[in-house]
């Protein structure tokens, strides 16, 4: 009768050793287990990255998430590939991801083909100074790109390139998710199509079929490019050029 109850002691006390061992175990190859789920989410999202090495702090909660300088491309839509160049932190929120910043990324962006849109009366006058495909492409970018499910982003200085050449450079870019895809802030913005007039603010809301850029030149002047229909054969979009905050605008 008493060799029973003593076995059943000892099993129950080899399987919490067991679970100890595990966890234990399991604790010290954080970094690698992370890695390893990490590079795989990154696939999941259509990235193929060439080294992600992630760091998880031992506090709990294990808070911010580390990820080592690296490069990604993508296989699909306009983005070619991004670089962080500076090391990649994630905050978590629960169970869940909060926030993820970096100080300076590269974002590369494909070719886009020329495109086929409707423009009004400014809209043509940008054709004159060859500004009308740089803002039609971006448009295209945004509404295909709005597409992607991502997290609160947050980057101190993001180098935009096309085709290898560098086409805007943003510092304090914010990207949000929201509901219909996503939005696109930056405090100081330099287009190099436009550098005359120089450095804006940038917010920008993009959805698969409508794309609203707002820029605030530091001249006080004012740029707003909605597009519309982005999905039909031939998109509608539309310049307007204003003065100040609230002031006249031009069509």
């Amino acid at each position: 009768m008493r060799t029973r109850p003593r076995r059943v002691l000892w099993i129950v006390a080899i399987v919490a050793a067991a679970i100890v061992a595990l966890l234990v175990g399991g604790w010290w190859l954080r970094n690698p287990i992370a890695s390893f789920v990490a590079t795989r989410a990154m696939k999941g999202q259509g990235l193929s990255c060439n080294l992600v090495q992630v760091r998880v702090p031992s506090a709990l909660p294990p808070s911010p998430i580390q990820l080592a300088p690296m490069r990604c491309e993508s296989n699909e839509g306009p983005l070619q590939s991004i670089e962080f160049h500076t090391p990649l932190y994630v905050d978590l929120e629960g169970l869940g991801i909060g926030l993820v910043h970096s100080e300076s990324v590269t974002i590369a962006l494909r070719a886009q083909a020329h495109r086929d849109v409707e423009l009004n009366s400014l809209g043509d006058m940008t054709r004159i100074v060859g500004f009308d495909e740089p803002a039609v492409e971006m448009m295209f970018d945004s509404a295909q790109m709005s597409t992607r499910t991502v997290p609160l982003f947050l980057v101190s200085r993001a180098n935009v390139l096309r085709a290898g050449r560098s086409i805007a450079t943003l510092r304090d870019m914010r990207v949000t998710p929201v509901q219909t895809g996503m939005s696109i802030s930056a405090r100081d913005v330099r287009v190099n199509q436009a550098s005359a007039l120089g450095d804006a603010s940038l917010i920008m809301t993009a959805s698969p079929d409508r794309v609203l850029v707002d820029v605030h030149f530091q001249s006080n002047l004012r740029a707003k490019v909605t597009a519309e229909h982005m999905r039909a054969l031939r998109p509608n979009v539309r310049f307007e050029i204003g003065v100040g905050e609230n002031g006249s605008r031009t069509r």
